[in-house]
């Protein structure tokens, strides 16, 4: 509860500033908003003491009711807009049922399933041995695997207590390294060119099927704590799968080898990129492009008879290949002279790259559960958030604005048909009927790396990943 903590004593701070001003005497805002009654709201209700409740949600409720309450005088105020994002921020990671833009999942008691996790380490003593309440974690958590496993958020619960065990308790993980390498040893590599990725197909058949199973499970129990024996295997398992159950219609493993050939193992991707960035990425942007040629019409045609094996999802194969694809095609040769004539000066300097940066960090279009229709409204708000930011840079003309907003739109477009089935006409969704939509699916998302040190040639602009599909404009292609 430390983080509430901070949080309250923050808002008391930011409440005396706004109502009586830094003296303590100023004249309230000329606001028809209650300041006064949006900050009551986080309090909770009188007598209450929701810090004390197993269900700290209960806190949450009557917290977003109560802001509700106050929408229509406050709507606009800069205070009560701030406790609203405080709220949605804060009550996202404990009850993210209260908010429109989570997964539906009918069968889940999301409520029930929290608590597993809310409960704390009530009724153990002892600080120094996590263990007992660890295991009562599992066991609540396992009991909601059936009615819960298609909730995106159950997945997040167990990764996070995969490694929490990792850091308090890693014998209750069952990684056992011996199994682990005796099953790799039942692979017979011996039929295999390792300088020739496509001879691994001849490992393809019943004595795979039946090892896999056994490579699966302790890759999943040992992936914190084998991190290196892990990463010894990786090349194998990935070409193995590529190689054995993909489609004869879809050449996963080339499609792998025309990633790395040509752009290694990250590939930053910029919704706006300045003229540097566009040099760096489109080097290389002709030989990607012709090597996957050959093989994309019939991938993405067969695109949904590749399924997941173990933590690899083989369709993301393909959605990389094709995301990859369309941004070149976009930065390197659609819209790549206008960057380069009129990016330079106005998409480079740290005020306009963070200002870009603001301008995509919403995540409304990209957010797996949210409304067709909010998703089509923040595409329209980005785009004239581009051009206000780009307009307070005196070396962005008219044209480096038009360019900047017809790249985030093109991109933006595309990452919707492919991730949700749909594009914006304005407004409005139009749905691309020979697609099932994804947000029938849990979500992907994960970090995979730390970026934190990467090249200058990334500006002022801040990263983030990219896997299965993709959840923020600013993200990082990993193959």
């Amino acid at each position: 509860m430390m983080s509430r903590v901070v949080l309250c004593l923050f808002v008391i701070v930011e409440f005396t500033v706004r109502v009586l001003g830094s003296s303590g005497f100023t004249d309230p805002p000329h606001s028809t908003c209650n300041a006064s009654a949006v900050f009551n709201c986080e309090m909770g209700k009188a007598g209450v003491h929701y810090e004390k409740s197993i269900d700290a949600c209960n806190l949450y409720e009557y917290w977003g009711n109560c802001l509700k309450s106050h929408e229509r005088d406050c709507r606009g105020d800069s205070y009560y807009e701030e406790r609203v994002y405080s709220h949605r921020f804060d009550g996202a990671y404990y009850c993210p049922w209260l908010f429109s833009d989570d997964q539906p999942a009918p069968s889940c008691d999301k409520r029930a399933l929290y608590q597993c996790r809310l409960r704390n380490n009530y009724g153990h003593s002892s600080k120094t041995n996590k263990c007992p309440f660890l295991i009562e974690q599992r066991d609540c958590l396992e009991s909601f695997r059936n009615s819960c496993s298609e909730y995106n958020k159950y997945s997040e619960l167990m990764h996070n207590w995969k490694y929490t065990v990792h850091l308090d308790c890693p014998e209750l993980q069952g990684c056992n390294r011996t199994l682990y390498q005796s099953c790799w040893d039942k692979v017979d590599f011996t039929k295999v060119d390792f300088y020739d990725p496509s001879s691994f197909h001849l490992l393809c058949g019943d004595n795979l099927d039946d090892t896999l199973p056994c490579i699966i499970d302790q890759t999943e129990r040992c992936k914190y704590q084998e991190e290196a024996l892990l990463s010894k295997h990786q090349w194998n398992f990935q070409m193995l799968v590529y190689s054995c159950y993909g489609t004869s219609e879809c050449n996963l493993v080339k499609l792998n080898e025309c990633a790395l050939e040509n752009y290694s193992e990250n590939v930053w991707l910029m919704t706006v990129p300045a003229p540097a960035q566009t040099r760096a990425i489109c080097r290389k942007s002709q030989a990607y492009m012709k090597c996957v040629a050959p093989f994309r019409k019939d991938c993405l045609q067969h695109k949904s008879q590749l399924q997941s094996v173990g933590h690899v999802s083989l369709s993301a194969v393909v959605d990389r290949m094709e995301t990859l694809y369309r941004y070149l095609s976009l930065i390197c040769i659609e819209k790549h002279d206008d960057i380069m004539n009129f990016g330079a000066g106005c998409y480079d300097t740290q005020t306009t790259g963070f200002g870009l940066f603001v301008c995509e960090s919403d995540q409304t279009p990209m957010n797996q559960y949210a409304q067709d229709q909010q998703r089509c409204l923040s595409l329209q708000n980005q785009t004239t958030c581009i051009r206000n930011a780009l307009s307070e840079n005196e070396a962005c003309v008219e044209e480096s604005i038009e360019t900047a907003q017809h790249v985030a739109a093109a991109w933006e477009q595309f990452l919707l048909s492919l991730h949700h089935g749909f594009t914006c006409d304005g407004s409005e969704p139009v749905r691309i009927t020979t697609r099932k939509p994804t947000t029938d699916r849990g979500s992907t998302r994960e970090v995979l790396a730390d970026v934190s040190g990467s090249n200058d040639i990334l500006g002022a602009h801040w990263i983030m990943c990219f896997t299965a599909s993709i959840t923020l404009r600013h993200f990082v292609l990993h193959f």
